[in-house]
C-alpha cells in the first residue's frame, strides 16, 4: 500500500492534530500562524480512510475521502470544500508491480488540470516523472540516475523542451 499509513501504535480509529497552516501579517493566535485542526479516521490496518478540516473556530472547512482498490492501493482521493462541493480529485493508476504508474488532478471533480506519470528502471525504481498541463502537453521531466549501490545520486530536471532548468548531485 502507498504512505498513507498513520505510523501510529495500536489501531487509532480517529486521531486529531493541529496544523498550522501560513504565516499571515494579521496574526490569529500568539505566533502568527493561521491554523487548522484535522481529524484523521483510520481503519483496522492503520490506514487512513479520511480527513476533516476544521477553523480554529470550529468550522468545517474541507475533508478528504480516501478510496482504495482490492490491493489496499489508495486509487481515488476526494477533497471537499466548506459547503461539501467536490473541489479536487486526485485518481491514481498503477503498474503490476503496484508502483504508481499516474497521478490525475481534477479540478472540481471533474475537469483534468494535470497528469503526472512514473517510469521505473530494471530494479523497480522510479528514474522519470513526468508533468503534463490540462491539455497533456509536457510541462517538465525529473529524471533520477542511481548509483552502483542504488542510491539516488543526480537528478536532472528538464523543461518542456528538454533542457536542463537544474540539477542537484548527492554523494
Amino acid at each position: 500500500t502507498q504512505a498513507f499509513r498513520s505510523g501510529l501504535r495500536g489501531n487509532p480509529k480517529q486521531v486529531t492534530t493541529t496544523a498550522h497552516l501560513f504565516f499571515t501579517s494579521t496574526p490569529s493566535n500568539d505566533n502568527g500562524q493561521e491554523s487548522y485542526t484535522v481529524i484523521s479516521t483510520y481503519n483496522r490496518q492503520g490506514i487512513c480512510t479520511g480527513q476533516k478540516m476544521f477553523s480554529t473556530g470550529g468550522t468545517l472547512i474541507g475533508t478528504a475521502e480516501y478510496k482504495f482498490d482490492r490491493n489496499g492501493n489508495v486509487y481515488e482521493i476526494d477533497y471537499t470544500g466548506e459547503y461539501d462541493d467536490l473541489a479536487t480529485r486526485l485518481s491514481y493508476t498503477y503498474n503490476s508491480f503496484g508502483k504508481w504508474q499516474s497521478c490525475r488532478t481534477y479540478q472540481g471533480g471533474f475537469r483534468q488540470t494535470e497528469l503526472i506519470t512514473y517510469r521505473y528502471n530494471t530494479d523497480n525504481r522510479v528514474d522519470q516523472i513526468q508533468e503534463f498541463s490540462s491539455s497533456n502537453l509536457l510541462r517538465k521531466t525529473e529524471e533520477i540516475i542511481y548509483n552502483a549501490a542504488g542510491q539516488d545520486s543526480i537528478t536532472l530536471f528538464r523543461d518542456r523542451r528538454g533542457k536542463i532548468t537544474s540539477r542537484n548531485l548527492y554523494s
